[in-house]
């Protein structure tokens, strides 16, 4: 998505950003049930870890949950590329500080049961993970939104699918989706 705002920007084809971030947008809605039916998978995939049983029990727990939240995250990366690719990484830097503040705040409340909420542990990090990431992806929405933007860049009229950009984008976009795939497959099996 980066990639096409930006060409689009320095063409001066305003209005082909917005139907472009929403392309991106419409493939992480896509992962969301594809993450789904990795849930029930996890008793298998860290049994393969063979850590201790509680141990497991814990990063099965941590893991279901947090997978809820990686559409968000999907979702958050396209919207991200409206603002790097034309050139507003300010921005973006505000929203992903205001998300890890999100989630510090909420690994306080929820892990160690503050302002009335009980101790959670593991899964009060997990809950306090998926609700920054869909504060990201809202942050990002609301600000991709602006009057300004939807003028200017067709970000409310471009909430279409269109078969042609989506082809290019998922051409273009799938070796570096995959190649981050097994890099984050990797890191988390080491």
């Amino acid at each position: 998505v980066n990639t096409f705002v930006a060409q689009y920007f320095g063409a001066g084809h305003s209005e082909r950003i917005g139907i472009s971030v929403w392309q991106g947008v419409f493939i992480g809605a896509a992962t969301f049930p594809l993450i789904a039916l990795i849930i029930p998978l996890s008793p298998q995939i860290f049994a393969l870890v063979a850590h201790e049983p509680a141990i497991q029990a814990m990063e099965r727990t941590y893991f279901s949950i947090v997978l809820w939240g990686m559409a968000a995250s999907v979702m958050s990366a396209a919207l991200s590329g409206f603002f790097t690719g034309r050139g507003r990484m300010q921005t973006v830097m505000v929203v992903d500080i205001g998300m890890a503040m999100v989630n510090l705040g909420l690994d306080y409340v929820l892990i160690f049961g503050k302002l009335g909420f009980p101790a959670l542990g593991i899964t009060g990090a997990a809950y306090a993970t998926v609700i920054a990431y869909w504060f990201q992806f809202s942050a990002f929405l609301v600000l991709f939104l602006l009057p300004a933007n939807r003028r200017e860049f067709g970000t409310w009229v471009g909430m279409r699918f269109d078969r042609e950009l989506m082809g290019r984008l998922l051409r273009f976009g799938f070796p570096s989706g995959f190649q981050m795939l097994i890099d984050v497959v990797a890191f988390t099996f080491f």
